[in-house]
């Protein structure tokens, strides 16, 4: 676990979060799961990126950022070196909007782009590597792939085609 959250509270909160995404959390474990797990995780990332920081390290953040959406609170105001996603709790994987409203971001700059947003976050990852591949670096790469979609249709699985195809939709 990261340095400020205990041992045994940062296990709990994680295996809250595990039991609540099987549907088995229940009593003290229900209550833990109301909580965060992934803005456990940003802010142990954040803590992270500020130690490897002042190490040499280069960093860069691909996927869920949930610590806040002001420009000061996004990860280049954080000590990250690279940032590509969204800073609220979920999107629609093909438009990258939550409930209607754009939420993609390079670096500290809303952007417009198409695709499936785990390949996005996978793509700059992969190109992340491949240009800090000779040097210390630190990548945190939060998918947002165990979450649903967050829009209005609410419409079934958020997957390609092709996984519909081999997996089903239900």
């Amino acid at each position: 676990p990261c340095r400020g959250i205990p041992r045994k509270t940062f296990t709990l909160i994680y295996r809250a979060a595990t039991l609540k995404d099987q549907g088995q959390a229940h009593g003290r474990e229900a209550s833990m799961a109301k909580l965060s797990a992934s803005r456990h995780a940003n802010w142990c990332a954040k803590e992270a990126v500020q130690i490897h920081g002042g190490a040499g390290y280069t960093s860069g953040i691909y996927g869920k950022w949930d610590l806040g959406s002001l420009r000061r609170f996004l990860p280049l105001a954080r000590g990250f070196d690279d940032f590509y996603g969204f800073v609220n709790t979920g999107i629609d994987y093909f438009t990258h909007e939550r409930y209607g409203w754009p939420s993609m971001w390079r670096g500290n700059d809303k952007i417009k782009e198409s695709g499936y947003a785990t390949d996005l976050f996978e793509r700059e990852g992969v190109r992340f590597i491949r240009e800090h591949h000779d040097e210390p670096f630190f990548l945190y790469m939060p998918f947002n792939a165990p979450h649903g979609a967050s829009n209005f249709e609410r419409s079934g699985p958020q997957a390609k085609p092709e996984h519909l195809e081999m997996y089903g939709s239900e």
